[in-house]
């Protein structure tokens, strides 16, 4: 044992005659320091000094530990803890008020690997590292060891025994990390904190202060391998007090959001995470006998929702190589079979699978139209790829009534990942990555299929009118606006009445091309619309009704 003033010059060494195979404890109250440890045959041993070099003959308990214990000085007593030598390795306290006479034995049913760290903040804690196969860190708090009670179990797991101390009235917590360079990691531990929800569901208050939270219970191996939950996102399904969401393994998770469920610490293939309403493998199954394109099969969006009259409620999810599944929902759980499955797929090795949305007329059969967003053919993985868009009949997923590679002059562009559409006033607005967004109306999409062209009354309506993307220009600064229009005489007579406007346009005349508008700032398009309803230029096209919900 050595001292320091500065922790930078270390001297008065002393060395005891006593001997242990692991790392002893300190602690200091009463003006004394504690030393604890356990002997060469497991018996924990300790002793005392008022001067740190000089130690009282060391008291022999009748406990043994196979691991180092842990000590601490709070409230008076001294407070030893340790992992007992019985089969299941449980956690011990043990407490003292001179060193000397040690009683009140709380064992703990918790099991650890390793050995516990305590601290005292207004109440005691106890933290230890569970045993596989997360080795996640575990607290449990209480006003005295007889009550402790509150257990958490952290996404954070550790490979050896934790370090927890006191400073400034909040408790630190240090830990050495399941990552490969088992990095060392510092947090802040309160009742309210935890060390980390980075791969997790978390509910948070209206100030923002966490509420509750969920982590599978396999997160460790999930960070290690880069398949963490965190890919993708929630969907709260209406009517319920659930939500569902998935990740990177590609299982979608159905939670409730009154308790989420924190974090298992039991749990473990193959039940998986038994605490929660249900979870499921959603992505990368087979159809049938036929199995999914190479990939990972990744989830990156979140899954969408509709309740038809005739299909009832169901979501929808496409992972990264892999069919566009629909999953039924009975009104607690899923049917983990799909009740409908896509014929196309999104491409082989590709990434992050097709981000969605959908617009229907309330629950009137045959609106239904799923809109999704996926590369063409390239992997958009630390890359900018070809993205392409899909309009598919929710309510038969193998119909697809429209994509934007069937003509060249629909290319939406190169992929904005992780984005879906967005579905507004009879409009699908596509954001990319080649410096533009691109709106869709989908009455002057190109139909060149027989199966398009079957399902084209999903996108019919009433005649729209249609305005200018040019005009927004006049309005507003560094927009450059381009668009590709049908348009009649009429509309060209309106035109030219406006040409005193130094607008830049691309307009192709007098033949049919797609109904595409280009714009940059898409958060003026609808009060910008509204101001020129008296100056339209109308093209007698359809739209999608306007009585849909989306």
């Amino acid at each position: 044992m050595v001292s320091s003033t500065d922790l930078s010059a270390f001297g008065r060494k002393a060395t005891l005659s006593e001997t242990t195979n692991h790392g002893p404890a300190l602690a200091f109250g009463n003006g004394k320091l504690f030393l604890a440890w356990n002997g060469l045959d497991q018996r924990l041993m300790v002793s005392s000094s008022a001067d740190g070099v000089t130690f009282t003959p060391a008291v022999r308990l009748a406990h043994t530990s196979s691991t180092s214990p842990g000590l601490l000085f709070a409230n008076g007593k001294l407070f030893l803890v340790w992992r007992g030598t019985d089969a299941g390795g449980h956690l011990n306290v043990i407490d003292s008020a001179d060193g000397v006479t040690f009683a009140n034995n709380v064992t703990s049913p918790e099991e650890r690997a390793f050995r516990p760290a305590l601290a005292s903040v207004d109440g005691l804690y106890f933290v230890w590292t569970g045993l596989v196969p997360g080795r996640n860190i575990n607290v449990r708090v209480g006003a005295t060891p007889a009550t402790l009670a509150n257990k958490q179990t952290f996404s954070d797991g550790s490979q050896a025994s934790p370090a927890l101390v006191a400073f400034t009235g909040s408790l630190r917590l240090s830990w050495s990390g399941t990552d490969a360079p088992a990095h060392l990691n510092l947090a802040i531990l309160s009742s309210q904190d935890e060390p980390s929800l980075g791969d997790s569901f978390v509910k948070l208050t209206p100030d923002l202060s966490l509420s509750d939270w969920f982590s599978p219970w396999n997160t460790q191996q999930l960070n290690a391998a880069d398949n963490d939950l965190g890919s993708g996102g929630i969907l709260l399904l209406p009517g319920t007090s659930l939500l569902v969401g998935g990740g990177k393994e590609g299982k979608l998770y159905l939670l409730d959001v009154v308790h989420l469920g924190h974090v298992c610490a039991t749990c473990h293939d193959p039940a998986g995470d038994t605490q929660i309403v249900q979870w499921f493998q959603a992505t990368g199954t087979s159809r049938g006998t036929m199995p999914p394109p190479q990939g990972t099969h990744h989830i990156h969006g979140s899954p969408v929702f509709w309740n038809s009259r005739s299909g009832g409620p169901r979501i929808y999810v496409w992972g990264e190589a892999d069919w566009l599944r629909a999953f039924r929902f009975n009104g607690a759980t899923f049917d983990v079979a799909p009740v409908d499955i896509s014929d196309v797929t999104t491409p082989p090795n590709s990434m992050p699978g097709g981000m969605l949305s959908i617009s229907a007329q309330g629950d009137q059969d045959g609106t239904g139209i799923i809109w999704a967003a996926h590369p063409i053919r390239d992997n958009a993985n630390q890359a900018v790829v070809d993205g392409m868009m899909q309009a598919i009949d929710a309510g038969n997923l193998k119909r697809v009534l429209w994509n934007s590679t069937s003509n060249p002059a629909d290319a939406v562009g190169k992929l904005a990942k992780f984005t879906p559409p967005t579905v507004a006033n009879g409009r699908v607005y596509v954001a990319t990555f080649s410096g533009k967004s691109v709106c869709l109306r989908p009455s002057g999409l190109t139909l060149r299929s027989r199966r398009e062209r079957e399902g084209a009354a999903l996108l019919k309506g009433p005649p729209q009118t249609c305005y200018r993307a040019e005009d927004l220009c006049a309005f507003f600064e560094n927009v450059t606006a381009y668009s590709a229009l049908r348009y009649s005489k009429k509309a060209r007579a309106r035109r030219e009445s406006l040409a005193h406007h130094s607008w830049p346009t691309r307009v192709q005349a007098d033949r049919r091309v797609p109904s595409l508008v280009t714009v940059f700032q898409l958060r003026a398009v609808t009060a910008t619309l509204r101001f020129f309803s008296t100056n339209p230029w109308t093209f007698g096209a359809a739209r999608i009704p306007s009585g849909h919900h989306w």
